[in-house]
């Protein structure tokens, strides 16, 4: 599969840097093709290990699709590289449950599971998706004590 005509980053040949990438863009624009080549590009030539590298995303359907689209890729490199390129391949699917692929929420709830205990965070802290429920309590509560106890002006 080819990436889209208009996609001007190009996985196969973009200079890879150690440290930290962020790669963003709109919607429609191969995304999904271009991270997926490259972390088969960084499993495969790079020999960075899959473990090590993080891909997050909005949604859960956009995480389950990278997780299959990028273990296609893998085994498609796996089947046309060369033996050591082909190895390293084989060695990220046997581990791919380890893959770091999350949603922006899958991914803080991680941290806050991992490292929360450093930050003084409690260890039942949980990330909320919508805090519509948790602020209607809040009004209903200030409320409740405005009426029990008002201000005197």
């Amino acid at each position: 599969m080819s990436p889209p005509p208009n996609a001007s980053f190009n996985a196969a040949t973009a200079d890879l840097r150690p440290g930290v990438s962020l790669i963003e863009a709109n919607a429609g624009t191969g995304k999904t093709h271009q991270l997926t080549h490259l972390v088969a590009r960084l499993v495969a030539r790079e020999s960075v290990p899959l473990e090590r590298i993080l891909v997050v995303t909005y949604t859960e359907a956009a995480t389950g699709e990278l997780r299959q689209r990028l273990r296609d890729v893998l085994r498609d490199t796996a089947r046309t590289a060369d033996p050591a390129e082909a190895q390293r391949c084989r060695e990220a699917l046997g581990l791919f449950d380890r893959a770091a692929v999350h949603t922006i929420h899958g991914f803080c709830q991680r941290m806050l599971r991992e490292f929360g205990h450093e930050a003084g965070v409690p260890a039942d802290a949980e990330i909320l998706t919508d805090p519509t429920p948790l602020s209607a309590e809040v009004v209903r509560e200030f409320f409740a004590r405005q009426i029990d106890h008002p201000a005197t002006p």
